[in-house]
């Protein structure tokens, strides 16, 4: 099987896959550098009409590790302009968990990461930091570049 043929059986992504980063939205593609982007799925616009009251993430690229292996790279694009968006953030990762533990995406390796969509009121070395950190979440400020080789 494949990211594509994956994503493209769970209800409601039919159709929503894309190569590259496309599925991003242009103001997002600008903050998220990944060196070997295979696809992408725009998760909050795909499953809107299916959790409309959820805490959706918003998006998920798969990068290539390997011929065979695929990474995901679970990605918010949220404000960090106080510390009631960790609250926002931490309540999408948690639907996130509980939707993707019912899809065939949970048997891929998968990191996650909050990219700042405007102004930080903190850094990633913050003690507001250390509730996400112990979710596997990672905050990269305003840009996130990814390259498996570091």
């Amino acid at each position: 099987m494949s990211l594509r043929s994956d994503v493209e059986q769970i209800e409601g992504l039919k159709g929503h896959y894309h190569k590259g980063i496309q599925a991003l939205k242009e103001r997002d593609r600008n903050r998220v550098s990944v060196t070997s982007p295979v696809g992408s799925v725009d998760i909050d616009n795909a499953l809107t009409s299916l959790y409309p009251t959820a805490h959706r993430w918003d998006y998920l690229i798969g990068h290539r590790l390997a011929a065979s292996r695929i990474l995901l790279l679970w990605i918010e694009v949220h404000s960090a302009d106080g510390e009631h968006t960790i609250g926002e953030v931490t309540k999408k990762h948690d639907w996130l968990l509980q939707w993707v533990s019912t899809t065939t995406l949970n048997r891929y390796q998968r990191y996650f990461y909050w990219v700042s969509s405007g102004k930080c009121s903190f850094t990633s070395r913050s003690p507001q930091m250390k509730s996400l950190a112990g979710k596997w979440i990672v905050f990269c400020g305003r840009r996130l570049t990814f390259d498996s080789r570091n």
